[in-house]
């Protein structure tokens, strides 16, 4: 692989960045900034990231501000809505955790690191060492981040509705007819290759069909995978955790990226 061919971090990447493992964490940073590979990622990542990572330390900031009691935030935090999002559930306790820890337990300390997390560093986390491929897509949700209400909490643009959407995303697929065609070939002969497949295809074929249908989270976000493997330029390769997203990859007859940490 040459220095200059391009490596596209998916959302996976981005998230071992910021709650991996430390030494995970830290292995990544490095290779990012020493091994000399130009480094690349898509705003709709991002919008994966926001809705993710962003949108669950705004929770927990959010948490901790409304109830004082330690215990109680902790209580709040299991058996609140995350509680019907499993991962959603883990990242939150796993924040929360750290935060007591940063914090020593202070709680205005604890709410002014997340909200220094939330307002910069996380953003500037996420591009550090990684530049930004042509938006193509301008999600919404991406133009709306994240703001602070009268009332001190944080509100993250995390839901999209279909009503209102009003992204490039159906010009996107319109224009990547072939690729579709060929992912929906590749999952005709791989049955049970991903995870929800059946959910997958039936979205997959209502944008072959009608890309106007896929708007909002309900069809967009079950195509995640694939909307970020057609986004990988032209003989780059991609840098994943997620063994669905690896499947879109071999569909299209792309490269996985094996860093090498050594």
């Amino acid at each position: 692989m040459k220095p200059d061919q391009p490596v596209f971090l998916d959302t996976s990447i981005q998230v071992e960045r910021i709650l991996g493992a430390k030494q995970k964490q830290v292995e990544i940073e490095h290779h990012l900034a020493t091994s000399g590979y130009q480094f690349v990622t898509s705003h709709y990542v991002f919008m994966e990231f926001q809705r993710s990572v962003i949108s669950d330390h705004v929770h927990v900031h959010n948490q901790i501000r409304k109830y004082k009691d330690w215990e109680e935030t902790a209580n709040q935090l299991r058996s609140g809505t995350r509680t019907h999002r499993p991962r959603s559930l883990v990242r939150s306790m796993q924040i929360f955790t750290r935060t007591l820890v940063v914090s020593q337990m202070q709680r205005e300390i604890a709410l002014s690191l997340l909200k220094i997390q939330i307002e910069r560093n996380l953003a500037k986390r996420f591009w550090r060492y990684v530049n930004p491929i042509p938006d193509l897509v301008h999600c919404d949700l991406v133009a709306k981040g994240s703001s602070r209400g009268v009332n001190g909490e944080f509100i993250t643009a995390d839901s999209c509705r279909k009503a209102t959407a009003a992204c490039n995303l159906p010009h996107f697929l319109a224009q990547q007819q072939p690729q579709l065609y060929t992912i929906a070939n590749y999952l005709a002969t791989c049955p049970q290759c991903i995870k929800g497949q059946m959910r997958v295809e039936h979205f997959l074929s209502a944008a072959i069909n009608n890309p106007q249908d896929i708007l909002g989270q309900t069809a967009c976000w079950p195509l995640g995978d694939m909307i970020i493997a057609l986004q990988v330029p032209t003989g780059a390769r991609l840098w994943t955790l997620d063994a669905d997203l690896a499947a879109f990859t071999s569909a299209l007859g792309m490269t996985l990226y094996e860093p090498d940490y050594n």
